[in-house]
């Protein structure tokens, strides 16, 4: 991810009259003239300039568990937020976060709340962990919150690896596939190519089109590859919301794909309000977090609808059955919860409901991948060998 930061170089005066140059990066003024006059110096000049970040550090849902977990544990033995902050610091195995925990924790020491300190890194922790901690601050609970944080980061962690798991062998599949293709077109069809000059025979339309393919990609793989890796690298870190949109689209639109996504948005967002109506969150307020969790434009919208419609006093259920998000099945409980008033009960049971939904998708992902890719693959392979064989057939039938 490329961002555009904030960073002030200015000119700092000291009790003795000398002039210090210094570089501050941040956007926050007010703090840089604090941290200074902390300093017995005062600032003469300075100039607001940017600078491009480019961050390739991937923070990892294990890592968040991780994190959110070793806080509550502190918190529950006791601990102040500035020691259990200094202790964070020192940990190597967090050492992704040691820019924000340094400077959560010096906000901290300076009366800034542990909301506003962590909104700093929007960048590195998730909105949704961001939402909750300020629920937690304002409801007393940073503890428990800290806690469900962990556990949700960790059943997200634990369902990645289940679905990096099940792709693994049809991925393996495509590649191999992939490069069988190209080492035919590269090597195989050359060689074809010199032995049919010499035949003096008509070359079909489907020959024409293979070696047509051979040439392009024997004369332009160099620039095939480099363009390839400058969209991929453009898409994945420059234009993500460019990204997001065609993903969201993409999302709700293959019937596979389909299936599989909105089966996880419903086990993550039951998980999520099961966390949040536990905590005493209201249920408006927990439905606005709960919705950062479908990360999904086009559901986001609706989630907007159906908040407000919820807010004008029509039932959850009924706003939730007007947006469209959720199936008629999740629907049908979640009416039962709402009737009985036993609504964190009835989030937590489509939790489990969903989970294991979306774990028997996961674990026949294989069953249907699998035929469709060896299917392709075989027919790319019978192409180029039919393509191949018909000048000769048809010289054989000409003699």
């Amino acid at each position: 991810m490329i961002e555009k930061l904030v960073k002030y170089k200015y000119i700092a005066v000291n009790l003795k009259g000398e002039e210090i140059t210094r570089t501050y990066k941040g956007d926050n003024l007010e703090e840089l003239l604090l941290y200074e006059r902390k300093n017995e110096n005062y600032i003469k000049s300075y100039k607001k300039k940017y600078y491009i970040y480019f961050k390739f550090i991937k923070i990892k849902l294990k890592d968040y568990s991780v994190l959110c977990s070793e806080i509550s544990i502190l918190l529950a033995a006791g601990i102040s937020l500035i020691k259990i902050f200094e202790l964070l610091i020192k940990q190597k195995h967090l050492k992704k976060f040691k820019p924000s925990l340094i400077y959560i924790k010096n906000q901290i020491e300076q009366g800034v709340s542990i909301r506003e300190s962590f909104n700093k890194y929007k960048q590195i922790y998730p909105k949704l962990m961001l939402s909750l901690i300020e629920i937690g601050e304002i409801t007393g609970n940073l503890e428990i919150i800290f806690e469900n944080l962990a556990q949700y980061y960790e059943k997200e962690h634990d369902k990645e690896k289940k679905i990096k798991s099940a792709l693994a062998y049809p991925k393996l599949i495509f590649s191999l596939g992939t490069l069988v293709v190209f080492f035919i077109m590269l090597k195989i069809v050359p060689n074809f190519i010199n032995t049919l000059d010499g035949l003096n025979g008509d070359i079909p339309k489907i020959t024409m089109v293979t070696i047509n393919i051979s040439n392009f990609l024997k004369n332009y793989y160099g620039l095939i590859f480099i363009l390839s890796c400058f969209i991929y690298i453009s898409i994945k870190y420059v234009n993500e919301k460019w990204n997001n949109i065609i993903n969201d689209k993409i999302h709700l639109k293959i019937p596979f794909v389909k299936d599989l996504y909105l089966n996880l948005i419903e086990e993550k967002f039951s998980m999520a309000m099961g966390i949040l109506i536990g905590s005493g969150v209201n249920l408006v307020e927990g439905l606005e977090v709960a919705s950062l969790v479908l990360n999904n434009n086009i559901l986001n919208k609706k989630m907007e609808t159906a908040i407000e419609n919820i807010k004008t006093g029509n039932s959850i259920a009924e706003s939730l059955e007007r947006a469209g998000i959720f199936e008629d099945r999740y629907i049908e409980i979640l009416k039962i919860g709402e009737e009985s008033g036993r609504l964190e009960f009835i989030f937590n049971k489509l939790y489990k409901i969903y989970e294991k939904k979306s774990d028997y998708i996961v674990k026949n992902i294989n069953t249907y991948l699998e035929p469709i890719l060896l299917i392709l693959l075989t027919f790319f392979v019978v192409f180029i060998i039919l393509s191949i064989m018909l000048p000769y057939l048809n010289l054989l039938d000409s003699i």
